[in-house]
């Protein structure tokens, strides 16, 4: 069933930036009466999970402007241009880690917040990560962290993760690699 049940009857886009665009558009709601919606989209991206050989995870811990506040995340960034998910995946890999992996595994795309956001995000585990010579964005300021791969997933089960992708992909991780 992708039958949209409102029936939009104006479109505006009220804020774009380079990152975002935002949307306000009137509706009628399936009971015919009138509706407001604000979306906020986001252009799609990858996040990616890289272990190194010893299981260890490569997270980065960058500022969140929004949040106020440090977060600590798989690596992520959107995709540049027409290219692929992996393309980006493994270009954000080496740009904010210094990383590469011949053993990317393509862990599914998710949403975050579907009642107001479209901002896709294709999730990947890099296994046996190695370095490879990188440069974050000139507006990337980040700390690559290694933590072993169990304290991340006890991370993840007691709430000291809070980034969606980086929770879902660190779970999808451990479920792939039965260690939850």
């Amino acid at each position: 069933m992708n039958t949209n049940p409102y029936e939009v009857l104006s479109s505006k886009v009220v804020y774009q930036n380079p990152w975002m665009t935002v949307k306000e558009d009137a509706v009628l709601r399936p009971d015919k009466q009138p509706g407001l919606f604000g979306s906020v989209y986001i252009g799609p991206g990858a996040s990616v999970l890289a272990l190194d050989g010893d299981l260890n995870c490569h997270l980065v811990r960058e500022w969140k402007y929004p949040l106020h506040s440090y977060s600590l995340e798989v690596i992520s960034g959107g995709r540049d241009g027409e290219e692929s998910f992996e393309e980006c995946a493994r270009r954000e890999l080496r740009e904010e880690a210094g990383l590469a992996s011949e053993r990317l595994i393509d862990l599914g795309t998710m949403e975050t917040i579907t009642t107001i956001v479209t901002a896709p995000v294709r999730l990947f585990l890099a296994l046996e990560a190695t370095p490879k010579p990188g440069m974050p964005g000139p507006d990337e300021f980040l700390e690559v962290v290694k933590i072993p791969f169990t304290e991340v997933l006890n991370m993840a089960m007691t709430g000291k993760l809070q980034h969606a992708a980086t929770l879902i992909t660190v779970l999808r991780a451990g479920i792939l690699l039965k260690m939850v």
